[in-house]
């Protein structure tokens, strides 16, 4: 039997919190042997899948608080849009030719993860809001994918760590 999660708020209460890890132990409950902790780690991101298909991320912030994306679901929002700010995070596709996308400010968008994947027909330019940096093996103002290629972007409170690139499969 599949344990309940309970609603998906944008935080949770310790004791929410606490039946959550509880329910995560029990679907996970093959893959421990008894007596060992499940860790998450802060600014990690995990996901569950409810009996009706419907997935939901979770992101632990510095605070040790969880967060989700959106109640119940992970955000997706698909555009083709030549330029455009993303407002929430989750994951962004982008179906168009050729485009530049700006990330949100750090500031207002603590322990986010954004995903972004070019599905379009040319690159795609990932920039800072203002005067906000992004990391990969150093500080830079914006990325480039090209067609094809994802990646995950979380913030930190200081940059918009670039996670990971994939080159498009092929």
């Amino acid at each position: 039997m599949t344990p309940a999660i309970p609603a998906a708020p944008d935080r949770y209460d310790r004791g929410t919190w606490q039946q959550i890890v509880n329910a995560i132990r029990q679907a996970l409950l093959g893959a421990f042997r008894a007596g060992q902790d499940l860790r998450l780690v802060r600014g990690e991101r995990f996901s569950l899948k409810s009996s009706g298909g419907v997935e939901t991320f979770f992101t632990v912030d510095d605070a040790g608080n969880l967060l989700t994306p959106t109640a119940g679901a992970e955000y997706v929002k698909t555009s083709s849009a030549a330029s455009l700010t993303l407002t929430a995070p989750g994951f962004h596709v982008f179906t168009g030719t050729t485009a530049t996308w700006t990330l949100p400010s750090l500031a207002g968008s603590p322990g986010w993860t954004i995903r972004v994947k070019n599905r379009g027909s040319g690159d795609l330019t990932i920039e800072r809001a203002g005067s906000d940096q992004l990391y990969t093996s150093a500080a830079v103002d914006s990325l480039t994918l090209p067609a094809g290629a994802s990646t995950w972007l979380t913030a930190d409170g200081s940059f918009w760590d670039v996670e990971r690139i994939r080159a498009p499969y092929g």
